[in-house]
């Protein structure tokens, strides 16, 4: 967000951009001052006389050094942010065009090839699969994109309240189990019984599919996803752990930057966006917690760490 300022001080510091209008009106407030100073204090020699044009140029000199100053860094500013806007507008045409795009041709096709008097039964099941395929990871990402735009609001406030954190993880475990049922993938808990925590519970539940999401997507078939919740002090910290195929330290540094990275083929050939980190990560910053991760070839872990309790505004 632009810092404000008084509306008549940026006015004038607009006006000052050019370095013609900075010498003009420099000469202008120089010689309107001499004149004033002169009826007040009439000097009478050369050494009185250069102490006072000092004492102008100073005085001129410096305002009109701190209006372009703060016209500069306005501009600056807000070339940033039009420079950001303009990355977040491509990243969602890119997204829009490659990522949903794909997937609803891909179910127009599948719907054609289904509608068509020659296909087994057999097919016909194969089918069914990658549209349910294909429509579950639209609609995912279609919930990744609202969410992501949603935290994008300069007035986003979370929604912190009491709930029992084994309802969000057991819920987040019930939305994935068939999904990873499909690649033989063990998904379990560790989880406290009565454990309770202040904060939004529908951004947490974002952070938690997307990561949970996330590890089923690399993790080999047979593998196994591992939920745990503990207490550091006032914290509490959520490990998400896989048996997947490990992320190298390039990928790691550049998933937990401010910014959407692609994303690889799962080990089943899933596709992504890598909007689902970049959101996750956007949500924790809001929330006043931390994200890392920690990597292997035997698997990742997903570290999150959330203060167990708020302060409400």
């Amino acid at each position: 967000m632009i810092s404000p300022k008084p509306n008549w001080l940026f006015k004038i510091s607009k006006m000052l951009q050019s370095a013609r209008a900075i010498a003009i009106s420099a000469i202008v407030s120089a010689v309107l001052l001499y004149t004033l100073i002169y009826q007040l204090y009439p000097y009478a020699n050369y050494e009185s006389g250069f102490v006072i044009a000092i004492i102008i140029a100073l005085i001129v000199g410096y305002p009109m050094g701190r209006l372009v100053t703060i016209y500069g860094n306005e501009i600056r500013f807000q070339n940033k942010e039009i420079r950001k806007n303009n990355e977040i507008k491509n990243q969602l045409i890119s997204i829009l065009g490659h990522d949903i795009k794909g997937p609803l041709n891909n179910v127009k096709k599948l719907l054609e090839l289904a509608n068509s008097d020659h296909i087994t039964k057999e097919e016909l099941q194969k089918v069914t699969s990658q549209l349910h395929s294909d429509v579950d990871s639209t609609l995912v990402l279609t919930n990744n994109l609202i969410n992501w735009i949603k935290i994008q609001k300069i007035d986003f406030k979370p929604q912190h309240k009491y709930f029992k954190i084994k309802d969000i993880i057991n819920e987040t475990i019930d939305l994935y189990r068939p999904i990873a049922k499909n690649k033989s993938i063990q998904l379990v808990a560790q989880l406290p019984e009565e454990e309770e925590m202040q904060c939004d519970a529908e951004m947490c539940k974002i952070v938690l599919r997307n990561l949970v999401s996330n590890s089923i997507k690399y993790s080999h078939e047979g593998g196994k996803v591992e939920i745990t919740v503990s207490q550091d002090s006032n914290d509490i910290i959520f490990e998400i752990k896989d048996t997947g195929i490990g992320i190298d330290n390039e990928q790691a540094e550049k998933l937990l930057k401010d910014e959407v990275v692609s994303s690889e083929l799962g080990t089943n050939k899933e596709k992504g966006t890598g909007i689902g980190l970049h959101l996750s990560k956007k949500i924790i910053d809001q929330l006043g917690g931390e994200i890392w991760l920690e990597s292997n070839s035997n698997g990742t872990a997903f570290y999150i760490k959330l203060p167990q309790h708020q302060a409400v505004d």
